[in-house]
């Protein structure tokens, strides 16, 4: 950047160069010179600073608006996958609300083995539905 102001501030100076050299080879239309010189110089210089300063400037623009448009893109996905992630824990409570409701009536049966294999299932299904409250949204 330095380097390009250095270039910039050298064209300048020779077109103020220019101007004077005019000046004094056309004596009386100083003036004239003079502001045709401040022109080109106010040229020059706009012309540096498009080439050093607002063309950097809109290329960080368009990295900026890239990765915003990035961000967006990636907030649209997590709300797809938190929608079917919200889906598949309806989905999987109802499956195994009728495991439940089997287990509870084999807590009810007289032969302890059983009643033992009721127990098991409903402390399964139980731990399992606590796992899909705790994962997020649930």
């Amino acid at each position: 950047m330095a380097r390009h102001c250095l270039l910039l501030s050298v064209a300048v100076a020779i077109v103020v160069l220019i101007g004077v050299e005019l000046a004094v080879r056309a004596p009386g239309q100083g003036d004239a010179v003079a502001l045709v010189a401040a022109v080109a110089a106010g040229v020059v210089m706009q012309l540096g600073l498009a080439a050093f300063v607002v063309r950097p400037l809109r290329d960080q623009e368009a990295v900026l608006r890239e990765r915003v448009r990035l961000a967006e893109q990636s907030q649209v996905q997590l709300a797809e996958l938190e929608a079917s992630t919200a889906s598949l824990r309806h989905d999987l409570r109802g499956i195994l609300s009728p495991s439940l409701m089997m287990a509870d009536r084999l807590l009810d049966h007289t032969d302890p083995k059983i009643r033992r294999v009721g127990e098991v299932v409903v402390q399964t299904v139980e731990r399992c539905s606590e796992r899909l409250g705790q994962t997020r949204g649930g």
